[in-house]
């Protein structure tokens, strides 16, 4: 039932990968994000739910419990931004690796316990556990963005009005950038080429006004 799992997640995401490359539209793929916004957190109440009507109810966990689920996305986090550090990536890499590094899918470990355990309680149990790491992990990326975006480290500057930061993109595309960095190259040659056409005209007659009348 694992493999069942894990290969819908595969064929789910490359056939995503497929249809933007296919579309290349933005309009879609805004649509298209939000579409998985809308199913993750479907995801999310369908799980409290399910562990709410069980026996295992995640505020009734021991202590080990907790630490054992948050602390490997913590120190990940940790890790992966004093290694970009080390070796020196840009500040921007820097954030996107250490989100990288922790922040996982917690839909599929809870598409995994649903579908693997058949028993209410040990679905329960089993549920909690991605339950918790999602909550966790939203809350740590949220403060850890935060705090990068007020260090100037993101490409929102840190002075922008905190809504207008959530809701504004601040990504560049690669190849519009590219391409727009070349056009204006050719401007600025063109541009030298015309001074230069225009300091030849003027010095050839210059030169024809100094020759003297026989």
């Amino acid at each position: 039932m694992l493999m069942v799992n894990i290969t819908i997640v595969i064929i789910a995401i490359m056939s995503g990968l497929y249809a933007s490359y296919r579309v290349n539209s933005h309009r879609f793929n805004r649509r298209a994000n939000r579409l998985g916004t809308l199913s993750g957190l479907s995801l999310a109440i369908f799980s409290a739910v399910v562990s709410s009507l069980s026996d295992a109810q995640i505020w009734t966990k021991p202590t080990a419990f907790y630490v054992g689920v948050c602390l490997p996305m913590v120190a990940g986090l940790l890790i992966a931004t004093t290694i970009s550090l080390l070796i020196k990536l840009k500040k921007p890499q820097v954030i996107s690796v250490g989100i990288e590094c922790s922040y996982q899918n917690v839909g599929i470990a809870t598409s995994a316990a649903v579908t693997m355990w058949s028993n209410p309680t040990d679905r329960g149990h089993a549920i909690c556990v991605p339950m918790l790491y999602g909550v966790v992990e939203g809350l740590a990326a949220f403060i850890y963005c935060f705090i990068c975006w007020k260090l100037n480290w993101t490409k929102a500057p840190r002075d922008e009005k905190f809504c207008q930061m959530l809701v504004t993109s601040y990504e560049v595309d690669a190849d519009s950038e590219h391409n727009g960095g070349d056009g204006e190259d050719e401007n600025e040659e063109s541009g030298d080429d015309i001074e230069k056409g225009k300091e030849e005209i003027t010095d050839q007659s210059t030169s024809s006004l100094e020759e003297p009348l026989l």
